[in-house]
């Protein structure tokens, strides 16, 4: 998704905030811009365990499964799937239950 406009909450010039006035645009979105990402956070970690966000779904840093505390059976049992242009959300379900076993499932580009 392409920014044609800085997501600030301070003073913009042209769409930018200070000191990026060259800045080209449009550029990549970061996910901030597009997304409430504090909400995701919600009360995660509340009480030194991990916990439902505001949204009330649990989060994970995007490389968790690298963690050597992700048990051995997960990080095996991986499938790989593609998936067609277009699909609906009933035809992606459909297309994925054959792997409903795995715990990761790898969706090529």
């Amino acid at each position: 998704m392409l920014c044609y406009c800085d997501f600030m909450w301070k003073e913009m010039r042209n769409c930018r905030v200070g000191g990026a006035e060259t800045m080209r645009l449009p550029f990549d979105c970061p996910m901030d811009h597009v997304l409430n990402t504090p909400s995701f956070f919600g009360d995660f970690h509340k009480n030194g365990t991990e916990g439902r966000t505001a949204l009330g779904v649990g989060v994970r840093e995007p490389n968790f499964l690298l963690n050597p505390r992700v048990p051995a059976a997960v990080r095996e049992s991986v499938a790989k799937a593609a998936l067609g242009k277009g699909l609906n959300d009933a035809q992606i379900s459909q297309a994925l239950a054959p792997h409903a076993a795995a715990s990761i499932i790898e969706i090529d580009d």
